[in-house]
């Protein structure tokens, strides 16, 4: 029993020493970001350039940072996101950030398929500092193979940094992290504050 455990500690060594990497190791990873004084969404950017992780940030994310706490990614999320009232997720390669209600709404949809009649499972690539959420959203229409509209009282900017996420994601982290309210018929979805 001794060796098998043994066996497994090592290949774990290996793997590690190789550059092998596991499913939430970029939250564990060591960054080195020698500023003070920093708007904290430059920093979430800096973060997710760094853990080479995708990025999606609420609009309503914002203040600046006197002093970075923390030496691995999850340590510097929850020394500096959490005291100011903002909470985050990790999932599938992306990292969320937002108010906390609405990150619990974004992930109780993501169980929810959107519209049936839309393409599903195409993906996206994108780096925008701070993409405008109706332009984000005619973006999103071009993917998704269904009339998205955004009502006019709709404002605000997020930071969007994907490789590969499939539209529908983008639109779910669009609409909640936001506060954003959604609504469906067959065909079409409309956003709406």
């Amino acid at each position: 029993m001794s060796k098998k455990i043994s066996l497994v500690f090592m290949l774990g060594v290996c793997l590690s020493l190789c550059g092998f990497t596991f499913k939430d190791e970029p939250l564990n990873k060591v960054i080195n970001i020698n500023k003070r004084y920093i708007d904290i969404r430059d920093l979430l950017e800096q973060l997710s350039r760094k853990a080479q992780i995708s990025l999606l940030v609420s609009s309503r994310v914002k203040g600046n940072i006197d002093e970075i706490k923390g030496i691995t990614v999850q340590e510097i999320l929850d020394k500096t996101l959490v005291p100011r009232g903002y909470s985050w997720k990790f999932f599938e390669g992306c990292l969320y950030v937002g108010e906390p209600a609405n990150l619990k709404s974004l992930w109780d949809r993501l169980k929810i398929p959107i519209l049936p009649k839309a393409v599903h499972g195409t993906c996206l690539s994108a780096d925008f500092k701070n993409a405008d959420l109706p332009t984000l959203a005619r973006i999103v229409k071009k993917y998704a193979g269904i009339e998205i509209r955004v009502d006019d009282d709709v404002s605000g900017s997020m930071i969007v940094m994907i490789d590969n996420m499939p539209w529908e994601r983008l639109l779910l982290g669009l609409i909640h992290l936001n506060g954003l309210k959604i609504i469906e018929s067959e065909f079409s979805v409309i956003l709406t504050p």
